[in-house]
């Protein structure tokens, strides 16, 4: 695995010269219609970029984010999967943008999860559901809540695509990053505190990643094929960082924003789901934490030869004791024999 660091100045070129463009591949989904049994064929679609976006109850976003899209964007053929599982009326606004700003190069699609079961996991499965329907070789995921500069996925692309790397992570904790926007000082050490208890418990995968818990990155689409996401909570980049078989990443510093409306989902509820998630991946991923499994294996090792060398050094110690007592045992006895007085002599004559 690699990990490469980079710093790029945005500037008009970035956003204004169209980049390469990939082979198109022809496809041909077929789609059952409910309710009948004829097929339905989709017409094949090509994207150079995907974008899923997770939301809940941001309808004062929805716009902002989907016209800096659009400008950020510009040349590329883009898709934007928002994820909804709000219950406001956050999915109309992004039908009104979807129909407003949707065009052969720009198209918006709504994934609404209804409330249930079908939004078990929170965010981190939404992003899963997105990127399950993305069809673009590379697939970037941003928050709804503008905290994450859009103008920056244009970087992202053009950095993979010149790079041929597997994942682009935004950083808020490199040089020239800036996490301010976390509201509170308690939010920004809880967000601290896990970005360190992440990289000590997998060190193999995180130790020059210098942000593994954001929610801001690009990654290739077939990192995830034959691999079981099973994330919980908010940390879905943690969960791609440990069970996807990435080779090379590049962090590319950002400025976290402050939040302007709505209001934030982090609480401390999420930083226990985040410990819970850390464990459940300890667990199930042979490989993670690889070190500190085979230190405690060792542990394990030790104690237990330390263990039987103290059962038989007791044993050794008690199987010669046992000649010892009986050899002084029959010395006492000889002792006592030899001091009992001549019972012959010892009667006189009459």
């Amino acid at each position: 695995m690699a990990i490469e660091s980079g710093r790029h100045m945005l500037d008009s070129a970035d956003v204004a010269e169209p980049t390469q463009k990939l082979v198109a591949r022809e496809k041909s989904i077929q789609r059952r219609q409910r309710g009948g049994n004829q097929a339905q064929t989709i017409l094949p679609t090509t994207h150079d970029l995907s974008v899923v976006v997770p939301t809940r109850n941001e309808r004062d976003n929805i716009w902002p984010l989907a016209e800096s899209l659009h400008t950020a964007l510009r040349g590329l053929r883009v898709e934007i999967i928002f994820v909804d599982d709000s219950d406001d009326d956050t999915p109309e606004v992004i039908e009104d943008a979807a129909k407003a700003m949707s065009s052969s190069l720009f198209h918006i699609q709504l994934e609404h999860r209804l409330a249930g079961d079908a939004r078990a996991g929170g965010l981190a499965t939404a992003v899963v559901h997105g990127m399950n329907r993305a069809q673009a070789e590379y697939v970037a995921v941003i928050d709804a809540d503008l905290q994450h500069p859009p103008e920056q996925l244009r970087v992202f692309y053009d950095r993979a695509m010149t790079q041929n790397v597997d994942l682009v992570v935004a950083s808020r904790y490199m040089k020239g990053g800036s996490y301010q926007g976390l509201a509170g000082v308690g939010r920004r050490c809880i967000s601290v505190g896990l970005k360190w208890t992440a990289r000590f418990l997998f060190p193999e995968h995180l130790l020059r990643i210098s942000d593994p818990l954001g929610g801001f990155f690009l990654l290739r689409r077939s990192l995830l094929a034959d691999v079981s996401l099973r994330p919980i909570g908010y940390k879905i980049l943690l969960e791609l960082l440990i069970r996807c078989p990435w080779r090379q990443v590049l962090e590319v510093p950002y400025h976290f924003r402050a939040r302007t409306h709505g209001e934030s989902k982090a609480n401390m509820q999420q930083g226990i789901l985040a410990l819970l998630h850390m464990l459940r991946l300890w667990r199930e991923v042979p490989v993670a934490g690889r070190i500190w499994k085979i230190s405690l294996l060792l542990l394990l090792n030790m104690l237990i030869i330390l263990a039987l060398f103290n059962v038989s050094k007791s044993f050794y110690t008690h199987a010669h004791k046992l000649p010892y007592t009986r050899d002084r045992s029959l010395r006492l006895r000889k002792h006592s024999a030899e001091s009992l007085p001549d019972v012959e002599h010892a009667i006189p004559d009459f």
